[in-house]
């Protein structure tokens, strides 16, 4: 087999390894993710703790940051999603031990077509100063959200946008390290 035949299966390998194989594997993609100065916007009994935001078709996920300092409060904390016209979407009952110090809480729900969102937060917290939720001082909370990507051509790009992103992030110095890497393993290969 020629030398330079091995070089494009060595290509094709990369391809179907970085890009073709976590498509297939990868059905949710990261959308939103905020996390902020930890303002600690204190959860009582009474109150209605509103946050709007709008987001891509097929909303699946939803994590939230919250606090409950030495994880001693026990309080009902119900979390509803709803929708522009305020229908809701899902609904979602958790008890103050569940929530770490800090920790994300983590919402699955079923696709939403939706694009346009209200998250509303409820307790029957009693004990003041005890159960947090972490936001900026402009009010948005800590939040992470990922989509439903039905089609593999969406996916596929999706990762080819990632992997360019990882990349572009890359310290210049480690990147060449490793393309020159590459390069002087497919030489001493195609040397022999």
């Amino acid at each position: 087999m020629p030398k330079t035949s091995f070089i494009f299966i060595e290509i094709l390998f990369l391809f179907l390894i970085l890009i073709v194989f976590p498509s297939l594997l990868i059905t949710k993609t990261p959308f939103y993710f905020q996390e902020n100065d930890k303002l600690q916007i204190s959860l009582d009994s009474g109150k209605k703790y509103v946050y709007k935001f709008n987001h891509p078709a097929n909303l699946n996920t939803l994590s939230l940051q919250l606090k409950n300092p030495l994880i001693q409060n026990n309080s009902r904390i119900v979390i509803e999603l709803e929708n522009s016209l305020g229908n809701s979407l899902a609904q979602f009952v958790f008890f103050g031990s569940n929530v770490g110090d800090p920790g994300w809480l983590d919402l699955n729900f079923p696709p939403v077509s939706d694009t346009s969102f209200a998250i509303n937060l409820t307790t029957d917290n009693t004990i003041p100063e005890s159960l947090f939720l972490l936001s900026d001082p402009g009010g948005n909370w800590d939040l992470k959200t990922t989509y439903q990507t039905p089609r593999l051509s969406n996916r596929l790009q999706n990762t080819i946008n990632s992997l360019f992103d990882r990349f572009q992030k890359m310290d210049p110095f480690y990147l060449s390290f490793y393309l020159l890497v590459l390069i002087i393993l497919n030489w001493v290969f195609l040397k022999k």
